[in-house]
């Protein structure tokens, strides 16, 4: 089952009858990747393919450059309604380089400034960094950085802003072994962004192919995964880089060992979280006591290890975990690819008194509503859950939705908006690939495909009520965390009533993806 760069993505009715076979395949074009999935011990497991190169023939000349073009429109979505949404182009432009198909969450800096990454786009059409700036006029976008392969190439994760306005990500290829790199990005002279390269992945039993964001302690440490490399092969680490007068150095904390049927871990594709005594969280996509993936704890032990305890297996609640978040209680929240109904959940882990940790299924994806479920979550200040679907909903194009607290057992859930890229207008996006953040009482995601270009778009979401949203990574005790969650929303609140969806950019790469 194949879809060409400007066809529709996997429609959940096919899905649906192709899991019917046990087997299914997947190739998305606009984020290179293949995804084979097959049923494993009652559940789904999934199988990531190398990212397909862009095709080196397929580019136009440098003087026949493509524009970027940023849309803002407005959509009126009912949030409990199933219609699909419908709108109007009120501005547009054309800024110059091209990025397209962004793979991660925002973040946003104090001045309202948006930030994210791309997997295409820039003169070796290796990815990008962006910044989407607001203004009187609608938001601006500047290309802060391209990267060029020795440098990194592939950006799948999102970004890391310390105090001082330096930004900090992981490229999943490129660098001296093109097994990948960590990054730093600073501020320098006439508006231009300079590149230092902390480390290059990929060395003789290093860490390979990083794919998750990094995160910081208290001491300036970075922190992050792998799905690749480690003292066992090729199964996944979790890593550490210390920054000196000498540069950074990488210290690997955790090699993970098994197989992809477990009964060990492997393969976190997540990023991490860290608690108050600097334990590390995380989730592994494969592996497990039952081969559907599990959250891992790795504790401080003696000098530069650390323990990993097991803290909970997936099977029937959900497989193919891709994201973690923690609220400031220390609750655990997961997201998860498929499994509960076969589309994917969101999972909630509570610490108890002996150390062990409790589940509450907070919500099955059913299809209609979305299917493979992309994070991290985040909370508004009434304690409300936001993720996205990547795929399913309307034409399979993917969804943001809202769960609500309840006394007990699972949340209500609100489906906010369903994408659909046929609009009249066809500017809407379709496979969000990551979860939403919240800035200034609104939320804010990309898609991986979609707008006027089908490279993806930046859209806006405001709520009915926005006093209730809290913004994103609100710092604990110095330690930025992927979602916080302030507090409990009233069992017989009601969820809102309508929402308001803007498209803010829409993406274009600068070189064609070729089908072939």
């Amino acid at each position: 089952m194949q879809s060409g760069r400007h066809d529709n993505p996997i429609q959940s009715g096919s899905i649906v009858a192709a899991l019917a076979n046990n087997a299914i395949g997947i190739h998305n074009f606009e984020t290179g990747r293949k995804s084979g999935i097959k049923l494993k011990n009652g559940h789904l497991a999934r199988f990531l393919f190398p990212r397909l190169k862009r095709d080196r023939k397929m580019r136009p000349t440098k003087f026949t450059k493509p524009l970027l073009t940023v849309v803002l429109f407005s959509l009126l979505a009912g949030a409990t309604a199933f219609a699909q949404t419908h709108g109007s182009v009120l501005f547009a432009l054309a800024p110059y380089p091209n990025c397209g198909a962004p793979l991660a969450p925002l973040i946003a800096d104090k001045h309202g400034n948006l930030y994210g990454t791309t997997l295409s786009g820039g003169e070796a059409n290796d990815g990008c960094v962006f910044e989407l700036s607001p203004s009187a006029t609608g938001w601006q976008e500047t290309t802060l950085y391209a990267f060029s392969g020795v440098d990194g190439n592939g950006p799948r994760a999102s970004l890391t802003l310390d105090g001082v306005g330096n930004l900090y990500g992981t490229t999943a290829e490129g660098g001296t072994y093109n097994r990948g790199v960590a990054f730093e990005l600073s501020p320098a002279s006439g508006g231009s962004w300079a590149e230092t390269v902390l480390h290059d992945f990929g060395g003789e039993g290093d860490a390979a192919q990083p794919e998750c964001n990094l995160v910081f302690d208290r001491q300036g440490n970075l922190y992050g995964t792998t799905t690749a490399g480690g003292a066992y092969g090729n199964s996944g680490t979790v890593f550490k880089l210390s920054p000196s007068s000498g540069g950074w150095t990488e210290t690997i904390l955790h090699s993970f060992q098994g197989g992809i049927s477990g009964p060990r871990p492997i393969n976190p594709l997540g990023g991490l979280v860290m608690d108050r005594e600097s334990h590390l969280y995380g989730v592994a996509s494969f592996g497990g006591e039952y081969g559907g993936g599990a959250v891992f704890e790795l504790s401080p032990s003696f000098g530069t290890t650390f323990a990993e305890r097991v803290i909970h297996n997936f099977s029937t609640d959900g497989s193919n975990p891709s994201s973690l978040a923690m609220d400031k209680s220390g609750n655990l929240y997961a997201t998860t690819e498929f499994g509960g109904l076969g589309f994917g959940t969101v999972i909630e882990l509570t610490k108890q008194a002996n150390g062990s940790w409790g589940e509450n299924v907070l919500h099955m994806m059913n299809g209609n509503d979305g299917f493979w479920v992309v994070g991290p979550v985040v909370f508004d200040k009434e304690g409300n859950l936001y993720a996205a679907a990547y795929l399913g909903a309307i034409n399979g194009m993917g969804s943001v939705f809202m769960l609500s607290p309840t006394q007990s057992g699972p949340w209500t859930e609100t489906v906010l908006h369903r994408f659909d890229f046929q609009f009249p207008d066809g500017k809407d996006g379709w496979g969000p690939h990551a979860g939403v953040i919240i800035h200034n009482s609104k939320l804010f995601g990309t898609t991986s495909g979609g707008g006027i270009n089908n490279d993806g778009i930046v859209f806006e979401i405001a709520p009915s009520h926005p006093k209730h949203l809290l913004v994103l990574n609100e710092e604990l005790d110095g330690i930025p965390k992927n979602s916080v969650r302030s507090g409990q929303c009233p069992a017989n609140s009601q969820p809102r009533s309508q929402s308001h969806i803007s498209v803010i950019l829409s993406l274009a790469a600068r070189y064609p993806v070729s089908p072939n």
